[in-house]
């Protein structure tokens, strides 16, 4: 990856400003610069515009081990109904 302007040259901040900027503010700047370079349909779901703004998916990783057994019988339901083969016995040619 060699690029001859910096990512804060590709932002359009200089270091120098977004070092005095609240992180509010500074996540707007990596918001504009991350939606620049989405292809069509693409969007950051991983990213709200809003504080509060619900996402679609939870972003906290966490220990299947420590999920509530009732979780966890939900995702192995999930994860079954989306990919019958992980359920397959071991002699089911793939």
């Amino acid at each position: 990856m060699e690029s001859k302007a910096s990512l804060f040259e590709k932002m359009g901040v200089s270091y120098n400003d977004i070092c005095v900027l609240a992180a509010e503010q500074k996540m707007c700047h990596v918001r504009e610069y991350a939606r620049k370079r989405l292809k069509p349909g693409e969007r950051l779901w991983w990213l709200e515009d809003e504080p509060g703004e619900e996402k679609t998916l939870p972003i906290e990783v966490r220990l299947y081990m420590k999920l509530p057994r009732e979780e966890k019988t939900a995702l192995r339901a999930e994860g079954a109904i989306l990919y019958p083969q992980i359920v397959g016995g071991s002699r089911v040619k793939k």
